[in-house]
């Protein structure tokens, strides 16, 4: 099952094998796909202030 994490400023052009959509760009990857970029701070899981800018404004994925 796949998740949304965010990519980072730190991440190259691509992430997990993918072509990187961008810095605060939303991604979605499995979590064997994840372990790596995790641990290297190329992406991050979301948070509430992810989205608007606002508290709550992240979008809820499947």
């Amino acid at each position: 099952m796949k998740k949304t994490y965010i990519v980072t400023d730190k991440a190259g052009r691509d992430v997990a094998g993918l072509p990187s959509p961008g810095a605060d760009k939303p991604i979605r990857l499995t979590e064997a796909q994840a372990e790596h970029p995790l641990r290297l701070g190329y992406i991050r899981l979301p948070t509430d202030h992810d989205g608007d800018g606002k508290p709550g404004g992240a979008k809820k994925t499947r």
